[in-house]
């Protein structure tokens, strides 16, 4: 399918945006959450999901599951190897760098991969587990990438309608605002021996964004892609409403009321509802 131009241009400005975010310029304070609890991590995975979606929906509907299911799996592959190089370079550049002493604060970046063992952090690092900061939106990309598959299967194959997926991403990220991961890891460090702490498996809650990720699949417009290739359809495959409309109301609206006046945009004389 071809590519919407707009889309990639918006993600490369999220990457851009948390480089700025990230680097200690003068730029950090105006670009570090300019528009309130939001950033441009969130931009990032929403709009990720939202390339994945378009494209490997429209990829499953023309050349089937397996088709679809080897792409990603490829993709996923692809991406966990270009983790495993900035890993590479990390631990014998930035080590070294961090070991001679002219760099505490890499060096406090690091901790735990000289406090644990190299071999023992590299090892779990591998695993996804061990996630370095500043390295921790790449793993929860590869593990996102990794269960989209089974996100399309569900949504488009199986008789699993797309309110079931989006309320059990709900469920999910309700669960984590009331301490699903610190469960979690208590329980697995009680049964598992878990010797990893807690914060050095990354700044991002894997329960909580998954919900971000859903929705950027489902604003994808998967109600206009399933076609009769795929069997009967699932519930999931009605044209009830454009979630990608619903989007762009949504936008429009919030945009107007933040003006202070909320009105009415209308399209070709139509209200710009999202029915």
């Amino acid at each position: 399918m071809q590519r919407r131009l707009e889309i990639d241009a918006a993600r490369g400005l999220m990457l851009v945006w948390m480089t700025l975010t990230h680097l200690p310029t003068v730029l950090t304070p105006w670009v570090n959450q300019p528009f309130g609890f939001f950033s441009a991590s969130e931009g990032f995975i929403f709009l990720s999901a939202l390339f994945t979606g378009r494209i490997y929906y429209r990829l499953m509907d023309r050349d089937g599951p397996w088709a679809m299911q080897r792409k990603l799996t490829l993709r996923t592959l692809r991406l966990y190897g270009y983790h495993l190089l900035l890993l590479l370079f990390l631990f014998v550049v930035a080590a070294r760098i961090a070991m001679s002493g002219r760099a505490p604060a890499l060096y406090n970046l690091l901790h735990f991969y000289f406090s644990a063992g190299q071999a023992h952090a590299i090892i779990a690092s591998m695993l996804l587990i061990y996630r370095p900061p500043l390295l921790d939106i790449i793993p929860l990309y590869v593990i996102f990438l990794f269960l989209s598959p089974f996100i399309l299967l569900l949504t488009c194959r199986a008789r699993i309608g797309w309110k079931y997926v989006l309320g059990g991403s709900f469920a999910l990220w309700l669960a984590a605002q009331f301490g699903l991961r610190q469960a979690l890891y208590a329980f697995f460090a009680r049964h598992f021996d878990v010797r990893i702490p807690l914060n050095e498996m990354g700044a991002f809650d894997l329960w909580a964004w998954q919900l971000m990720w859903v929705l950027g699949m489902w604003c994808a417009g998967p109600a206009t892609i399933c076609s009769r290739r795929a069997g009967p359809r699932a519930p999931g495959c009605r044209h009830w409403r454009s979630p990608w409309r619903c989007c762009r109301c949504a936008m429009r609206r919030s945009m107007v009321c933040s003006s202070g006046t909320c009105m009415r945009w209308s399209t070709s004389g139509t209200s710009a509802s999202c029915g």
